[in-house]
């Protein structure tokens, strides 16, 4: 997910907030595709391809199989696709069914959103009664450890908050994460509802 991504929440009360994002650049990464099965889900065979497990990913151009091609280049909404990074060569479009599609020809790229290093970032998540400049409900940092974890290899930041004691039932959070840098990037807003 780049800047400015709007993901909404709902949660019910008691049960532990519990949410990944991934951290990715503006900028797309393109990885020439060699194979790709006939299956549920497909497999696409990418060398050293480079994508983070539980990415978002699309397939550009590929020959023969058009049918699991994105619409738009760049991707964007509908285009990607859930994928599993099976090894260093291989990827899973998870929720792709290719078992009906034309055979695989030739060509074609596994395209993904550049992931962004977290080496050495702190993360934090501010929950407000309203949107910009609410009032503070809640506030998770990484730094200290407070409801974020930053996992640089997965390009992830977690975030986690007991519902049970909370007084309100919705929240707008800005996450915010400062690189090694000191340069501050907002990978997500929206809301969380607590029902």
């Amino acid at each position: 997910m780049s800047c400015d991504t709007t993901i909404d929440f709902c949660v019910r009360t008691g049960v532990t907030f519990e949410a990944v994002f991934q951290c990715a650049t503006d900028e797309l990464t393109t990885v020439a595709i060699t194979a790709i099965t006939k299956a549920a889900p497909p497999v696409i065979t990418a060398a050293a391809h480079g994508m983070p497990d539980a990415w978002e990913a699309a397939v550009v151009s590929a020959g023969g199989m058009t049918r699991i091609n994105a619409e738009n280049y760049p991707p964007r909404g509908r285009d990607w696709k859930r994928a599993r990074a099976a090894s260093i060569n291989t990827v899973e479009m998870s929720d792709c069914n290719s078992a009906g599609y034309s055979a695989y020809t030739s060509g074609g790229f596994l395209v993904y959103s550049t992931p962004k290093s977290l080496a050495g970032a702190t993360a934090t998540m501010t929950i407000r009664d309203a949107p910009i400049d609410g009032t503070v409900l809640a506030t998770l940092t990484s730094s200290p450890a407070a409801g974020l974890t930053v996992n640089d290899s997965a390009k992830t930041i977690t975030a986690v908050l007991a519902t049970a004691a909370l007084t309100w039932s919705t929240g707008y959070y800005d996450l915010e994460v400062t690189d090694s840098a000191g340069v501050i990037t907002q990978p997500a807003t929206g809301t969380i509802t607590i029902t």
